[in-house]
């Protein structure tokens, strides 16, 4: 298993102190952080939770980091129906390479490389307004170039019959 020089997998490469990292910051903080907003919101309103494109695809060279926003996606989708009834709304937001301080000098020049466009900030806050506008809970919007952010349409999985 090779991971990129940011990501990690679990063979040999695993560094169990920096999955806790990786998981307390993508993850717990999300969590955390809705538990402690929930009481101020008793008058209703909208909790963003900023997740990834990794949290809707794979990501072979970093299976932790796409493990972690697939948690935040999985939760943004099952806390949105069950807050609704309360007034709470809760979207994420799901981008992909945005133009910020995360996105260091060699890693503009792989994502450049690779011909992988990178998202202008502004696009990024133009669907995160579009979200907050929207009238949905439990959807998770999609923020990648060239299209029109909208929440991802996931299939619904199979049931029994």
């Amino acid at each position: 298993m090779r991971a990129s020089p940011r990501g990690f997998g679990l063979g040999e490469e695993f560094d169990l102190a920096r999955y806790r990292r990786a998981m307390g910051v993508n993850l717990d903080g999300v969590v955390f952080g809705v538990h402690a907003a929930l009481p101020a919101m008793r008058a209703g309103g909208v909790i963003v939770a900023t997740a990834s494109m990794a949290g809707i695809v794979g990501i072979p060279s970093d299976p932790v980091y796409a493990a972690n926003k697939h948690a935040v996606v999985g939760l943004v989708r099952s806390l949105g129906p069950q807050l609704e009834p309360l007034g709470i709304r809760v979207q994420g937001l799901c981008p992909s390479f945005a133009d910020t301080a995360i996105l260091d000098a060699e890693a503009k020049a792989l994502l450049d490389e690779l011909k992988f466009p990178i998202l202008d900030v502004e696009t990024v806050v133009d669907a995160f307004f579009s979200l907050l506008a929207s009238e949905g809970s439990g959807e998770c919007w999609f923020v990648v170039p060239g299209r029109e952010s909208q929440p991802f349409l996931f299939r619904r999985a199979p049931g029994p019959r």
